[in-house]
């Protein structure tokens, strides 16, 4: 992970793909996160990355725009939290990716995209779609939301073969305002930070940054950016989800 203002697009590059994972985090155990996907992805010359995704409904899953550009095709696994165990999980191939028509890699504007698979994915104890946020005018400033992925697991650290999670800090737009030139927060992102070092750090890209109340657990950002080295020192920008529900009903729909 390098340390430039590498608006990490938290993952999607030949150098440093999947480099977004939880720095500083916990093991999740089994059926924890049963909204969670592990995504890989491959372009046209055959390059595989990682990237994270949240099941919305049977055949759907949401992630960033920024891990499905260019990419040919993709698969997802489901229902397990360790990577090299074989005994979990399992996988769905995908037919449709379906990358938000106005999105902008340079400001990373509009970071969301959906995946769509032929066949149903099977709910059970470990695997559950996530719900998506409907109120646009809840004011998020100082909540709690929990982020999850199986990204590097700090600067010069290794991907995470354990899904990791960690507690985030919802934070003024202005905060983010000052240390990122280029990424508008214009409403349709949301600012958070971690505590302790505690960070998204490459592969976790698009992944989920959940709301829990009680038994119900909402979609509210997923990972898009961050500066700096994975180590938790600045905060870190998520696509907020509820501005796009609209769009990911339609496209659900067609």
């Amino acid at each position: 992970m390098k340390s430039l203002l590498l608006t990490i697009a938290l993952a999607v590059s030949a150098t440093y793909a999947g480099i977004t994972r939880i720095s500083n985090g916990e093991d999740a155990k089994l059926g924890q996160f049963p909204y969670q996907a592990f995504l890989q992805l491959n372009n046209e010359e055959g390059k595989i990355f990682r990237c994270g995704g949240s099941i919305i409904d049977k055949n759907w899953i949401v992630t960033a725009a920024h891990c499905t550009i260019g990419m040919a095709g993709a698969y997802v696994i489901v229902g397990m939290v360790q990577v090299d165990n074989k005994t979990q999980g399992t996988k769905y191939v995908s037919d449709k990716l379906v990358t938000n028509e106005n999105f902008d890699h340079a400001t990373l504007e509009n970071d969301v995209a959906l995946l769509h698979f032929p066949q149903d994915i099977q709910f059970n104890e470990n695997v559950a779609p996530i719900n998506l946020p409907t109120d646009k005018n809840e004011d998020l400033v100082g909540k709690k939301f929990i982020v999850s992925g199986y990204g590097h697991l700090g600067r010069d650290k290794p991907k995470a073969n354990t899904l990791q999670y960690t507690e985030l800090s919802v934070l003024d737009d202005s905060k983010c305002e000052k240390i990122y030139n280029h990424e508008k927060f214009d409403g349709t992102k949301i600012c958070a930070k971690g505590e302790g070092g505690k960070s998204t750090c490459g592969g976790d890209s698009g992944g989920p940054l959940a709301k829990y109340e009680k038994d119900n657990k909402t979609l509210m950002g997923l990972v898009s950016f961050g500066k700096g080295s994975c180590e938790g020192h600045n905060p870190e920008g998520f696509t907020k989800v509820v501005e796009y529900t609209d769009w990911i009903k339609g496209k659900m729909a067609n």
